[in-house]
């Protein structure tokens, strides 16, 4: 997703700019959508994507566009140091912004820091990123919501990391977390992730507290009734002899959430990782300012016909779904019934990789 506006990075310069008080020039890059500048960009009430595609310079001062054009480097305070950067043939773009990352901190630090994930998404050029809630401890406590807000802004350099929070205690589908707390610590939603909420009762309860703190719900739609221990899609299972994934597991808890928020007013739903046809379908009939909905790269770039041999680098949840699927989510990507990419980023340890192969489900 574009839009951040926390600065200008181009794949040259996102890994420098960040905590260095020094000004930047980009010279001879390609900017798009930057925006105005100046006083009308502190004030800018309008999509971050103006329109703009122009060959031309920006001047960054402070980690902030300060100028934009022929006239950007007069727009430099003469008497600072100053960088400039060549990005001839490049793209400039505003700071893009990841609504699903797991950074694996606390607990799992042997995949990933707080830290290492900040650098990585500046090195992509991310100004933004929401960290899922699936760490150990869960984050589900005060405690550990400051924990992760604190520790980012020790070492996010420059990286705005937002915490998600988990829907229930412990993610666990039993109770709802201190919501209102949660969001006084920092959290900026709440996601069972990884799982939907199994209790109807529960998750219209969820909807609720979220709507009144105007905070939005993700949701993970997978309705484990039907996926039961699935790990590809139908298509893959039967070429492989694996356990499928049918995808109304995924389509059931996607018309079910979108009907419980619709029934509590000013109620946010974003829907996570979007992979079948059927789940589009839905988020076009009822599509509203407070339903939205996230494809990942690699449901809207490959299918399940790509898979050749029963290759655990291809297990993934949802999983690819047919060609047939992948051509409803490009052109949901069109036309803007999912209008937001998001990576999923999910890091796992080299000896954790190799070890799918004796996963049982795969074999």
């Amino acid at each position: 997703m574009q839009g951040s506006y926390h600065g200008v990075n181009t794949s040259v310069s996102a890994r420098v700019w960040y905590n260095t008080p020094m000004q930047i020039l980009i010279k001879n890059g390609r900017v798009l959508d930057a925006g105005c500048v100046g006083e009308q960009y502190a004030k800018r009430t309008t999509s971050p994507a103006s329109g703009l595609d122009a060959v031309c310079d920006v001047a960054v001062a402070e980690g902030r566009v300060c100028g934009l054009g022929e006239s950007a480097a007069a727009s430099l305070a003469p008497d600072k140091p100053c960088r400039v950067i060549e990005a001839a043939g490049l793209w400039v773009t505003p700071g893009f912004v990841d609504l699903h990352v797991h950074l694996r901190e606390p607990g799992q630090t042997h995949k990933e820091t707080l830290e290492s994930g900040a650098r990585a998404a500046a090195a992509g050029g991310f100004t933004t990123v929401c960290c899922m809630p699936n760490t150990e401890p869960v984050a589900d406590s005060v405690e550990t919501i400051r924990y992760i807000a604190e520790r980012a802004r020790e070492k996010g350099g420059g990286v705005n990391i937002l915490p998600v929070a988990s829907i229930t205690v412990g993610q666990r589908g039993e109770e709802l977390v201190p919501m209102e707390a949660l969001v006084r610590a920092g959290a900026c939603a709440f996601s069972e992730d990884g799982k939907s909420v199994a209790n109807e009762n529960l998750m219209r309860e969820a909807f609720r507290r979220a709507a009144a703190l105007n905070v939005p719900i993700f949701s993970h739609c997978e309705d484990k009734n039907i996926a039961k221990d699935g790990v590809v899609s139908p298509g893959a299972a039967r070429r492989f002899g694996l356990s499928p994934i049918p995808p109304e597991a995924e389509s059931a808890i996607v018309e079910r959430d979108i009907l419980l928020a619709r029934g509590i007013e000013n109620a946010r739903l974003h829907i996570c990782h979007v992979s079948a046809a059927r789940s589009v379908e839905l988020i076009k009939k009822y599509q509203n300012e407070l339903l939205t909905a996230e494809v990942c790269p690699h449901h809207f770039s490959l299918c399940d016909g790509d898979i050749k041999s029963d290759d655990g680098n291809y297990k993934m949840n949802p999983p690819l779904q047919s060609a047939a699927d992948r051509a409803v989510l490009l052109e949901g990507l069109r036309d803007g019934v999912l209008p937001i990419i998001a990576t999923d980023h999910a890091p796992h340890a080299l000896n954790e990789k190799t070890r799918v192969w004796r996963i049982p489900l795969l074999v």
